[in-house]
C-alpha cells in the first residue's frame, strides 16, 4: 500500500507543521507502506521541499517528493517538436528545473523567439509580466503549461490567493485555458508514484485537503481518498461535492487516521 500525503494543509500550512503529521508518517512506514508527498507548489523543487519537511522533524528524501515543479519540467520535455526555448514566469527553482528539462529557459523580457509559456506562482507579478504572457499566448504555436490551476491554497491564518487567480487573468485576456497543467487534478503526479512504486491506482491512499485538486483527482485515476479538514474544504463542502469528488474517508486531522479501516477496506 502507498501512502500519498498532499503538503499544503495537510502535512502543513505555511511554515507550521500540522498536528498529527510525524505521527502519521511514521506510522505508516511502521506499517510497511511507501510514503510521498505530493505538492501543487508551483515555486519549489523536490530538495527545497524535502530540506523544508526535515527542518520540520520529518525525515523526507527528495525521491519521496513529487512536484508540480518537476512534473512541469517533464511535460515541457515531452511536448512534440521539440520546443527550443520557454518563456517562464514563476520562481527561480521553476526556471532551473524548466531549463535542465532540455528547453532554454527565457524571462518575460527576452525577446527572442519562444516555443512554450511557463507559469508558476510569481510573487512579484505585475502588469509588465501579464502583458508579456497575452503577447505570447496571441501566437498559436506557443503552448501554455500552467504549473498548477489552484485559486487559492492553504496557509497560516486561512487560505491566500493561489496561481490559478494569475491563470484566470493571463486566460481570460488570451482567451485560451492552458495546454497542459502539471499539477492536481490532473494525473501526472499520481501516475509518477505508481510508476516509480511499479504499483496499480488501488493499492494508492491519497490524503488532501481539497476536493478538486486531491480528492477529485486522485478519484480519476482509481485512487483512495482521505479528506483531512485542516485545510481548504470542509464537510459542508463534502455535502454538496458531486460523486466523483466524495472521499473515502473524512478525518479532523492526520491524528485520526484509520489505519486498520483502510487496510481492511476492500480497494
Amino acid at each position: 500500500m502507498i501512502f500519498a500525503f498532499d503538503l499544503d494543509g495537510v502535512i502543513y500550512a505555511g511554515d507550521e507543521l500540522l498536528g498529527g503529521a510525524v505521527e502519521a508518517v511514521a506510522t505508516a512506514r511502521a506499517l510497511g507502506y511507501a510514503t510521498y508527498f505530493i505538492t501543487n507548489n508551483s515555486r519549489q523543487e523536490s530538495v527545497e521541499l524535502s530540506v523544508k519537511l526535515q527542518s520540520m522533524g520529518l525525515d523526507v528524501a527528495p525521491r519521496e517528493v513529487i512536484s508540480a515543479v518537476e512534473t512541469a519540467g517533464r511535460l515541457v520535455s515531452q511536448i512534440d517538436g521539440p520546443p527550443q526555448s520557454a518563456m517562464v514566469i514563476g520562481s527561480p527553482s521553476l526556471r532551473e528545473v524548466i531549463g535542465k528539462s532540455g528547453v532554454r529557459a527565457l524571462s518575460y523580457d527576452d525577446t527572442d523567439p519562444i516555443d512554450v509559456f511557463v507559469l508558476g506562482l510569481d510573487h512579484a507579478i505585475n502588469y509588465q509580466k501579464l502583458l508579456a504572457a497575452h503577447r505570447v499566448l496571441e501566437r498559436a504555436n506557443v503552448r501554455f503549461v500552467a504549473v498548477n490551476n489552484d485559486v487559492t491554497f492553504a496557509s497560516e491564518g486561512g487560505t491566500v490567493p493561489g496561481l490559478g487567480a494569475i491563470v484566470s487573468a493571463v486566460s481570460a485576456a488570451a482567451g485560451r485555458a492552458p495546454d497542459f497543467v502539471a499539477g492536481k487534478p490532473e494525473p501526472h503526479m499520481f501516475n509518477r508514484i505508481l510508476e516509480l512504486e511499479g504499483a496499480e491506482a488501488r493499492e494508492l491512499i491519497v490524503f488532501g485537503d481539497s476536493l478538486y485538486s486531491d480528492i477529485g483527482g486522485a478519484k480519476a485515476i482509481g485512487a483512495r481518498t482521505v479528506l483531512v479538514l485542516t485545510g481548504v474544504d470542509g464537510r459542508e463542502d463534502v455535502a454538496t461535492a458531486p460523486l466523483e469528488r466524495q472521499p473515502d474517508w473524512i478525518i479532523e486531522s492526520l491524528n485520526a487516521i484509520p489505519f486498520a479501516e483502510i487496510a481492511g477496506a476492500k480497494s
